[in-house]
């Protein structure tokens, strides 16, 4: 993981992708062993992708967009995984309060998915219910 300095607020090259929504850029880091949970400044990627989603959408008055965060998804990035080490909300929770819709039915049904496949298996996903009691 590579830093890029104190002008990016200590965010990683893969952050500054999710950034510029350079999904080219963010797949060959990717591709090199940058990890797709990684976490700078307090957000995983994914929390980071939610976040530069809304704000595209608020500032731009463009239509809302899911691209990131289903790039990252498809790459193994985890929406229950919290933010802040730990401490924080998952991406699920915070694109559900944020009211990036797009992101959250995105998020649900890729872990139906996911339980269904370990249904089909014999083994249950840890955690519960899916954002709804994170605070």
């Amino acid at each position: 993981m590579t830093g890029v300095g104190d002008a990016t607020g200590g965010w990683t090259d893969a952050h500054v992708a999710v950034e510029l929504g350079d999904l080219d850029r963010l797949g060959r880091l990717l591709d090199t062993g940058t990890d797709v949970n990684e976490e700078a400044a307090g957000l995983t990627l994914l929390h980071h992708a939610v976040d530069v989603e809304l704000d595209s959408h608020v500032q731009s008055g463009d239509p809302l967009s899911c691209a990131i965060t289903e790039f990252l998804l498809e790459r193994g990035a985890d929406p229950l995984r919290k933010s802040g080490g730990g401490t924080g909300v998952s991406a699920l929770h915070m694109a559900y309060v944020n009211g990036h819709n797009l992101a959250y039915d995105l998020f649900q049904r890729h872990l139906d998915l996911l339980d269904q496949e370990s249904d089909s298996m014999g083994r249950s996903r840890a955690g519960g219910e899916p954002g709804s009691t994170e605070t």
